[in-house]
């Protein structure tokens, strides 16, 4: 996926509107090429209703991620393609997303690992977004 430096400071803007640190981005495999080379997967975000207490808004953000990153997306399957499947690759997508997002980091108290780290500013932010399969 070829995008420009405005399309992608463009998503990066929409995604840091809706995305905040602690929430969680849930992964589904839209597909899986052969055993150890590749995937296409999906990314959503999940957030309640602020009008409804019992309803929820789900964002698909697949697209908006792939062109932060610079990844490939796949239109047919309408997921980001992720290449040498040796580990968590939805976990890595994530990550990679968190990095994008926060690359200061943010302060302890708003950080996912805030028990190990003490109070001590986490300074990757690659563990400031959980990551969920569906």
């Amino acid at each position: 996926m070829n995008v420009t430096r405005s399309e992608q400071e463009e998503a990066l803007l929409k995604l840091r509107e809706i995305l905040k640190e602690g929430d969680a981005v849930y992964s589904f495999l839209r597909h899986r090429y052969m055993p150890g080379t590749a995937g296409v997967i999906r990314l959503f975000l999940i957030l309640p209703d602020k009008d409804h207490e019992r309803h929820v808004h789900v964002h698909q953000i697949s697209k908006q991620v792939a062109s932060v990153l610079g990844w490939p997306y796949e239109e047919a399957r309408d997921g980001v393609t992720v290449e040498d499947w040796g580990k968590d690759m939805g976990l890595h997508l994530v990550y990679s997303l968190g990095r994008a997002l926060f690359p200061d980091g943010g302060p302890a108290d708003k950080s996912v690992r805030q028990s190990q780290l003490q109070g001590m500013r986490e300074t990757d932010g690659g563990y400031l977004l959980h990551h969920r399969w569906l």
